[in-house]
């Protein structure tokens, strides 16, 4: 059954003509007492309004929070993570069948415990993405909370074949590229040139390059201005982003790959700005850093996003954290609404189907550990 869309929520949101204007709030909390109010300054982006918006159907919900997903080509067999965010992680990769989560590969590769080998269990399973090959790939930042602390050995990318089920291959991420305070984020996979594209979001933003034939590392745009956080306070719902009234910083979250052009497409998740670099760029490991800088591209606005999706239209889909939305930004920066809706609160990662149909997960982050609702799995048909 397709759900009616609920009423635009965030505040400022209104229309001119065709033209819709988001209000953007930027929160300032520094040097504020504890007994006065956040302080909340407003910017705005503009949105290009679609003659009609999108439907969208829930497909699964979850009480523990999943964060990637990603679907088979041939069968259409949905996979999830569940970061190590908490002590009640029972899988942390999982595959949705008949509405219920079972753990995959196997429940031994979720049933991991310090002293277990790192390498070959589930530690802090951040995405998951299908590749052009219909191959799966799992990113394990290693990173589970409270501590933060990245398990030795444990930082990886993860192949395997979701025909037979079994891993394939291990790529194990040293400390040359996983930085005592890294986090990974995101991955994209080139086929054509054998290379995985993967984000840090920890303290020093950066994009991690694996070369998937040697097994060779490199960061690239380490602490640049486009891997960082814009320092913004997240707004969602009208309540600031917040962890113990200090404004989490976010470095570079969603990335996408377009083929087509050999692109890659990046932004950090406390900032609304996206940017582009040569996927090229980031095969060529004697490039010096000044080089590489000389290569990125600002591309546009759309909002602050957990996650970034190239899509069949040759548009970046921006799952719009800020307004409960899914948006679209063409190559020269023009941002377009999908879709708009309180159910969809935080919007985190996407994956699409051979026919067409976007899915993706809700993390509802700005709630903390306690929802106000499952976390849910949503698909829109692009083709309409």
């Amino acid at each position: 059954m397709k759900k009616k869309l609920a009423p635009i929520l965030s505040t400022g949101t209104y229309f001119i003509a065709s033209l819709l204007v988001l209000t953007l709030s930027n929160a300032r909390l520094d040097a504020q007492p504890e007994d006065e109010p956040i302080i909340v300054e407003s910017s705005t982006i503009q949105v290009q309004q679609e003659r009609f918006e999108y439907s969208y159907n829930e497909v699964a919900t979850s009480e523990s929070q999943w964060t990637g997903i990603a679907i088979t080509q041939e069968t259409s067999r949905i996979f999830v993570t569940f970061p190590r965010w908490s002590a009640n992680v029972p899988i942390s990769v999982g595959e949705v069948k008949d509405g219920a989560v079972v753990p995959y590969p196997n429940e031994e590769w979720n049933n991991w415990q310090p002293g277990k080998d790192p390498r070959m269990h589930w530690i802090c399973a951040q995405s998951v993405y299908m590749d052009a090959l219909d191959r799966m790939w799992v990113l394990d930042t290693a990173a589970p909370r409270p501590q933060r602390t990245i398990v030795e050995r444990g930082a990886k990318l993860v192949l395997l074949d979701p025909t037979t089920n079994e891993v394939v291959k291990v790529y194990l991420l040293g400390p040359e590229v996983v930085l005592p305070d890294t986090y990974m984020a995101d991955v994209r996979v080139d086929v054509k040139n054998n290379f995985a594209y993967i984000t840090d979001a920890g303290s020093t933003g950066a994009i991690i390059s694996l070369n998937l034939k040697t097994g060779e590392a490199h960061r690239f745009l380490n602490d640049h201005y486009s891997t960082s956080s814009e320092g913004l306070v997240l707004i969602v719902q009208g309540i600031p982003f917040t962890r113990d009234r200090l404004a989490p910083i976010v470095n570079v979250d969603g990335i996408a790959y377009d083929s087509l052009n050999d692109l890659i497409y990046y932004q950090s998740l406390t900032g609304r700005t996206m940017y582009r670099i040569p996927a090229a760029t980031l095969r060529n490991f004697g490039l010096m850093p000044d080089k590489v800088a000389e290569t990125v591209q600002r591309v546009g606005a759309g909002g602050a996003s957990d996650g970034l999706f190239f899509g069949p239209d040759e548009k970046i889909y921006i799952t719009a954290v800020e307004f409960n939305a899914i948006l679209r930004m063409s190559p020269n920066g023009q941002v377009e609404k999908v879709v708009q809706a309180l159910p969809l609160m935080w919007p985190n990662s996407f994956t699409l189907s051979s026919t067409g149909v976007l899915y993706f997960t809700t993390s509802r982050l700005n709630q903390g550990g306690v929802p106000s609702a499952p976390y849910a799995i949503y698909k829109i048909d692009l083709i309409q």
